[in-house]
């Protein structure tokens, strides 16, 4: 999928407005969740996803399992109703791992390194 097709399917799902910041993520769950992936035969660590800024929140869509399309938001919120928040670099400093706590509710959200710059820029406008 070319970039501009993405934008474009971004904005239609209300994940990036007018500045395009945005990160394709790997959206970890609690260990919990991990445990009840590995136990159904699943391999992967977490869900792929977009996080996004729209508007003043805070966005974060899982994809669908093949085409890397946005399928079901898993929240919206106003960047003031983030609770926690913490950013750190990922092994060698590859990618960045974003942790944000909203509504009680506690996401791991890391990646690669072709979007960490984008990751630090929501990171930095998270208050």
């Amino acid at each position: 999928m070319k970039s501009e097709e993405l934008l474009e399917l971004l904005k239609q799902a209300g994940i990036v407005d007018y500045a395009n910041i945005f990160a394709r993520v790997q959206i970890i769950y609690s260990e919990a969740f991990q445990m009840i992936a590995a136990a159904s035969g699943r391999y992967a660590q977490g869900q792929d996803g977009y996080i996004g800024l729209c508007d003043g929140n805070l966005v974060l869509f899982e994809n669908t399992l093949f085409g890397g399309k946005p399928k079901q938001e898993i929240f919206r919120v106003p960047l003031n109703m983030v609770e926690e928040k913490s950013y750190k670099q990922g092994l060698f400093g590859l990618g960045g791992i974003l942790r944000v706590k909203i509504a009680g509710k506690k996401y791991k959200i890391s990646a690669p390194n072709k979007y960490k710059q984008a990751l630090e820029v929501i990171f930095s406008n998270i208050k």
